[in-house]
């Protein structure tokens, strides 16, 4: 949706919310401060999107692959760096103006929408969710490396006959 909605500006009604939580989009491609929301979408359609689909395969398929955790694990990564490099520069650039206005209104709407969901919840759910994933994966995958390396110890022994 960032592709459509926020970038091309092709899909009205939501490029009207998009405008209105991220003023970036609006701004011209040769302008500064546009750049790491345009980049931000061109990551999520050429690379993000694909993999998606690439770790949902894997999961249907080959579920306990260590492939499937590789994705899994590169994608989580991306999507956490896509995040900070999207957000952070609402800090660090002429945007953090629009940010402060935000969190300083008296309009309760641009306060808790724009402001702390916005621009605060939804990028901490971006960072948190894949973090637990990536979690999840280690652990998932330790234990199945744990459980084939237990086999082979154990037939690697000579059995007792009794």
């Amino acid at each position: 949706m960032d592709t459509f909605s926020g970038s091309l500006q092709a899909w009205s009604l939501m490029t009207l919310q998009y405008n209105a939580l991220e003023g970036r989009y609006i701004l011209p491609l040769s302008d500064f401060e546009s750049n790491t929301v345009h980049l931000s979408s061109l990551l999520e359609i050429l690379v993000q999107a694909p993999l998606c689909l690439w770790v949902y395969y894997l999961i249907v398929h080959q579920g306990n692959s260590a492939l499937r955790y590789a994705v899994e694990f590169c994608l989580c990564t991306l999507q956490m760096a896509g995040t900070w490099y999207f957000y952070l520069p609402l800090l660090l650039t002429p945007s953090n103006k629009r940010l402060m206005a935000m969190l300083g209104t008296d309009d309760v709407i641009d306060f808790y929408f724009r402001g702390i969901f916005g621009s605060i919840l939804c990028p901490a759910v971006w960072i948190v969710v894949p973090m637990l994933r990536i979690y999840l994966c280690t652990q998932s995958l330790d234990a199945s490396l744990k459980s084939k390396s237990d086999s082979q110890i154990r037939g690697s022994f000579p059995r007792r006959i009794y």
